[in-house]
């Protein structure tokens, strides 16, 4: 397990995986959270990069693409007030909660192999 923003930590996972385990990575899953909203001209530098290291990841071969699904109906989602549940589906185009199946067919279709397909980001 790793901190995607952590260089060191991904480096680390990578290497291990890689080099002392003789393996290739195929796919990756984390909450890397690395999503930010401010304006272009005031967006923090420090936010830009780490953001912009993703790309990196390109050159050697890794493939870094995010599903950003919104609110999705699982355990940590239960138990909201009625009012609160409320607020968040008037949020959602769908009008009820996503579920874990909705996201499937995206992710497989991201994590397949020989896919040209990079820095990509999927929000429901």
């Amino acid at each position: 397990m790793c901190d995607l923003p952590v260089r060191t930590d991904v480096l680390a996972i990578i290497s291990h995986i890689c080099v002392a385990e003789g393996r290739k990575v195929d796919i990756l899953v984390s909450c890397g959270g690395i999503a930010r909203r401010a304006p272009a001209v005031t967006f923090p530098d420090d936010k830009r990069d780490a953001a912009v290291r993703f790309n990196e990841w390109m050159e050697r071969g890794i493939c870094v693409n995010a599903l950003a699904p919104g609110y999705v109906e699982t355990g940590l989602t239960k138990g909201y007030s009625e009012e609160r549940e409320r607020m968040i589906l008037d949020r959602v185009p769908a009008g009820r909660w996503g579920r874990p199946h909705d996201l499937a067919a995206a992710a497989v279709d991201l994590a397949g192999r020989g896919r040209y397909v990079f820095a990509a980001l999927i929000r429901a």
